[in-house]
Formats: structure tokens, sequence, C-alpha cells
């Protein structure tokens, strides 16, 4: 989920700052980080609200809702001045498959039931190992279950104006307007 603004002057403006003042860079993307802080929280929340019928994993290792709630992580991002800046808010599939031992597109297929066109589907009680070539047993279509994007998109006129907020106030404390 990417929250943008369409002000090249903005991306323009926190390039400008880190050549002014490393400070008031450091400052603005931990003030920004903070805006969504919040955010993160409920998605993760929502993450593990997702229905299950397994509560534990028995390797050790932790289980999908978990995964994604560990994985969900925000960037700030002002590299391209012709789209403007962006906050994202994302989960990690490299994270995910670090902590869980799963496949690392899950909580894409979670969140739209599709990836690159195709559905989502998994063996029932395959083996461990087994993959779509060698599981024999009943495979199955697995409905999505959306929970990053109906959490965070309520918040979005709430996060534009809390990032124009911070912008000004960078301004002031870097002397560019009063």
């Amino acid at each position: 989920m990417n929250i943008e603004t369409d002000s090249p002057d903005l991306v323009k403006f926190y390039k400008a700052v880190k050549s002014v003042d490393v400070a008031a860079q450091k400052a603005l993307r931990k003030r920004l980080t903070a805006t969504i802080k919040p955010i993160i929280g409920e998605v993760r929340q929502a993450a593990l609200a997702l229905p299950s019928k397994n509560t534990h994993s028995t390797d050790g290792k932790m289980g999908l809702r978990a995964g994604i709630a560990a994985a969900t992580q925000t960037q700030v991002n002002a590299t391209n001045a012709k789209k403007g800046f962006s906050i994202r808010i994302r989960v990690s599939g490299t994270a995910f498959a670090e902590k869980t031992g799963k496949y690392r597109k899950l909580p894409r297929y979670v969140e739209f039931g599709k990836v690159a066109g195709r559905n989502w589907r998994h063996p029932v009680f395959a083996d461990k190992g087994s993959t779509g070539g060698t599981w024999k047993g009943a495979w199955v279509y697995q409905n999505k279950t959306p929970f990053l994007l109906p959490t965070v998109v309520p918040h979005k006129n709430e996060i534009k104006e809390e990032v124009a907020k911070a912008f000004i106030d960078a301004m002031v404390e870097t002397k560019l307007i009063n």
C-alpha cells in the first residue's frame, strides 16, 4: 500500500534538507515513520486476526498469521521526483520467508487471492517438502482474505495531512519559511 503525494517539490525539499542539515532530514524521516506507526500496529493486529484452523506451527517457526505480522514494514521513499514522495506499508516477502520457512509470496496470495494472474491453491495435508509436481493428493483453491488494504485505506487522508504538517514543520525548522 503506497500513500503518495504528487508534489515533486516535496521530493526536492526532502533531498535538499540533507545537504542543509542531515539532522533535520533524519528528524523528518523519524516523524513521518512515527506518523504511520499506529497504522502498522493495526495492520499487524489485522494479520493476527485472520481466520485460521491451525493455531500453532509444529516446526518451531512462526505460523502464517504471526509471520505476516512480523514481516510488516514501512518505507519512506523520495527517490523519484516525477512520481512524488511516498510512504509505503508493506509485508516483506523475504522477511516473511525467513521467519516462517514458507513461500515468500504467500502474504500476497492471502491479500489478493491471485499473484501474476494465478489463483492461490495448495495441497491438503501435503508431506513436508512436497511441491506442485510431487504431491499426488488433493489440491484446494484458497479464497483471499484481505487485511492490509481494508486497514490502511481509511487512514489515507489523515496520513496525507500529517505528511504535509511534517514538511511544513521541517521547513520552519530549517528556516526556509517563517
